[in-house]
């Protein structure tokens, strides 16, 4: 029996301790959350975790074992506040005010407190206590020894070599006769005649004598030889591409046609049979 009113009791006690802690006035939270201005009211032991309480009035106010983490209390007047024990840890306590606040055991661990008014220095952060190093023993000074060290000989500056002046030429009276480089025949409008190529001509001839009658083959012809003589191929081959695009036809090249078509025409008239 006595046993069993043992284990009735640990049990009691344990259950006992794992109770919460008597918590403050609920209708001073509602408050809170609703106008954030609560002075002297008791809002111990309250979860307020991450509660933006930007702006608010506590003054006087019971925060002791609350649990502040990542509250938001910036510019908030905490003035006379008791915060016992209340969890801070991450909150935004920028240009908060502190003044006269209770921060017994109040718990800033990784809180901002830039520009925070009241706050104590002597409770936020414990003062490292100096450690005071003995002073060393002196050292007994050594005998002051010269080091001399042998002079070496410097390496003597090598000759500077002087190279004479070439002689001057003499003058003479005969001078070097130019190089004659052999002339290339050049056409009519001072450009080297290049051979086309005879795929580039057939197809010319072929294009031509699609696009005009049968019997204007001579006169395709005609007009052949007329602009190899007149044009290089790179020449022909830029107006070709424009041609393809779509432009106009040169001058020279109506020119070229409509002579060639004369001296055909004058041709079949001198041989009519």
């Amino acid at each position: 029996m006595k046993n069993k009113f043992i284990a009735v009791s640990i049990i009691f006690t344990s259950v006992l301790f794992t109770l919460p802690a008597k918590a403050g006035n609920p209708e001073h939270l509602k408050q809170l959350r609703e106008t954030k201005q609560c002075q002297q009211c008791d809002l111990s032991g309250f979860n307020l975790s991450g509660v933006d309480l930007s702006f608010a009035v506590l003054v006087g106010a019971n925060l002791s074992g609350a649990n502040l983490r990542g509250a938001n209390l910036k510019n908030a007047d905490l003035t006379g506040t008791n915060l016992t024990k209340a969890d801070l840890s991450g909150a935004n306590l920028n240009q908060a005010y502190l003044n006269n606040a209770n921060l017994h055991q109040t718990k800033f661990m990784g809180a901002s407190l830039r520009n925070t008014r009241g706050l104590p220095i002597m409770t936020a952060i414990a003062p490292v206590p100096k450690i005071k190093i003995p002073p060393l023993p002196p050292i007994n000074k050594l005998p002051s020894t010269k080091l001399i060290l042998p002079r070496l000989p410097l390496p003597r500056p090598r000759p500077r070599l002087r190279i004479p002046p070439l002689p001057r030429p003499r003058s003479t009276f005969l001078s070097p006769a130019p190089l004659i480089t052999p002339k290339k025949p050049i056409n009519s409008q001072g450009r080297s005649p290049q051979p086309y190529p005879d795929k580039l001509k057939q197809a010319f001839l072929k294009s031509c004598s699609q696009n005009m009658q049968p019997k204007m083959q001579p006169t395709c012809s005609c007009m052949l030889n007329r602009l190899e003589k007149e044009y290089s191929l790179s020449e022909f081959l830029r107006i070709s591409f424009e041609l393809a695009d779509g432009k106009q036809l040169p001058a020279g090249w109506m020119q070229i046609g409509v002579e060639c078509v004369k001296e055909v025409v004058s041709a079949a008239n001198n041989n009519p049979f």
